[in-house]
């Protein structure tokens, strides 16, 4: 840490002031350092067609497609709700170590990965 004293003269009036400069605080690891969550993707048609969308990230998140899926598994667990707002017993839940898939439609709105 540096200190630096100045005096600073606007018009008729002098401002003593000490400035401090301190090194910038480290810096959060890059995107790719971050290891990945486990991921839901959810597909707007059965057997894995259609658009999709992949969902990751700790967290409730709505699932918006639910012709079919992908799950995998990265170390955490998905607890799926027939609702969009998480509350109540999970319907069903995905295992952190184990990848699974369906290639028909299903009923869950949202899912918390747990982390």
């Amino acid at each position: 840490m540096k200190s630096l004293r100045t005096t600073l003269a606007v018009g008729a009036t002098a401002i003593a002031t000490t400035l401090t400069i301190v090194p910038p605080a480290a810096a959060a690891p890059a995107p790719d350092a971050v290891e990945a969550t486990s991921s839901f993707v959810a597909y707007e048609g059965t057997s894995h067609s259609g658009d999709s969308v992949d969902i990751n990230g700790c967290g409730l998140h709505t699932i918006r497609y639910h012709g079919s899926y992908k799950w995998f598994a990265r170390g955490q667990s998905g607890h799926l709700f027939n609702n969009s707002t998480g509350s109540g017993v999970p319907h069903t839940r995905l295992a952190s170590d184990d990848n699974a898939e369906s290639q028909g439609g299903f009923g869950w709105r949202s899912i918390l990965i747990v982390c």
